[in-house]
């Protein structure tokens, strides 16, 4: 699981940071830890998009707000929920690069 110094580091405030630690550990105790089948994400592909939704919305408040909130392009799924798999990782970077070039604008 990240930790809130990576998360500051990439450019979140520190209160921003633990909101997105609290939605992770919310999001594990709603829908359970990933299962071993499932490949779970590196700290480095969380960083990657974590930094990315950063570049993506320019504003770290509009990018936490997004992360946190259910989004029906990805299934009525909290965008911070595909962040637990590698394969979620990739599917979120994909929307963020679709919001990026204005597909869902």
């Amino acid at each position: 699981m990240l930790d809130l110094d990576r998360i500051v580091k990439i450019g979140f405030s520190a209160e921003q940071g633990k909101a997105l630690l609290r939605e992770m550990e919310r999001i594990d105790y709603v829908y359970g830890s990933s299962s071993d089948q499932v490949k779970q994400a590196s700290r480095e592909d969380q960083i990657l998009a974590l930094s990315y939704a950063l570049k993506v919305f320019g504003d770290a408040d509009k990018c936490v707000n997004w992360l946190c909130k259910k989004w029906g392009r990805i299934g009525g799924e909290v965008p911070l929920a595909l962040i637990k798999s590698r394969q979620g990782c990739i599917d979120l970077t994909n929307a963020l690069v679709q919001i990026d070039y204005g597909f869902f604008a």
